[in-house]
């Protein structure tokens, strides 16, 4: 025979000749308990049964609580607020790891791998959501970023076609009218002729790579703009000349393992 404490949740057995012949005995939490009468020897209850008994009445009596069924539904929960999944999936761990064997079961053991497996797939799926949503956005920034140098350049042409118109020859910007309208990239006309990006310093940002020639000559020039989007060893690399002819000669994003 056996009996359920239901202050503790131990599980006390009893030998047949206890079950006839002791009207009481003792759990290990010191709580007194009446043996009741039974059919005899060969009455057995059904053990799933007897676990639901013994669930209804630990709950019945706060012994227990359904902590596996709140954490699944937290954890569903966490589908539409983040920070619920891992809420979830704490209360699933504690009914496996943090309650007595004795309560474990009564506690809704089940739901509660449930609520640690479904948290974990949503957070899965929102991290992987997140992860896409920041490379898109960075794209799209780095993207604008770009467009700043195609419209600087695009000025700079505009400014150098004035000073020729009055004076018959391209200019260095040291007799130009010429301020750039973001300053994000670094902008050359000789190696030692650039205006743009500077550090606190004062010191340029994006030194001219030794592949790329700019210059200015009476009847001609060739400038180069450079910027680094990522923080690598490569960079964005924009061409203008003065017949208008704009190149985006290398495009840093491209060039992104």
């Amino acid at each position: 025979m056996r009996l359920t404490c239901l202050k503790c949740g131990q599980q006390i057995e009893l030998s047949s000749w206890e079950a006839r012949n002791e009207p009481y005995t003792y759990c290990v939490c010191a709580t007194e308990h009446v043996i009741p009468h039974v059919s005899g020897p060969s009455t057995f209850p059904n053990e799933r049964a007897a676990v639901a008994t013994r669930t209804r009445a630990f709950r019945a009596a706060g012994i227990a609580k359904n902590t596996g069924r709140v954490a699944l539904s937290v954890s569903l929960a966490g589908s539409l607020l983040f920070p619920l999944s891992l809420l979830g999936i704490g209360m699933g761990t504690f009914v496996h790891a943090g309650l007595p064997e004795q309560l474990r079961i009564h506690s809704g053991f089940r739901q509660a791998l449930g609520a640690i497996i479904t948290g974990v797939l949503i957070l899965v799926l929102q991290v992987w959501f997140l992860v896409g949503w920041f490379e898109d956005r960075s794209s799209l920034e780095t993207g604008l970023i770009q467009e700043m140098a195609r419209e600087e350049l695009t000025k700079l042409h505009r400014v150098q076609m004035r000073f020729l118109d009055e004076h018959g020859r391209y200019a260095n910007f040291s007799e130009l009218d010429f301020n750039p309208i973001y300053g994000r990239y670094t902008i050359y006309l000789g190696h030692n002729d650039y205006v743009g990006a500077r550090d606190d310093n004062g010191e340029i940002v994006h030194p001219l790579p030794f592949d790329y020639v700019p210059a200015v000559r009476a009847d001609s020039f060739r400038a180069v703009a450079v910027n680094n989007l990522d923080e690598d060893s490569e960079l964005d690399i924009w061409v203008i000349e003065d017949s208008g002819r704009l190149v985006h000669e290398v495009d840093d994003l491209q060039l992104t393992p």
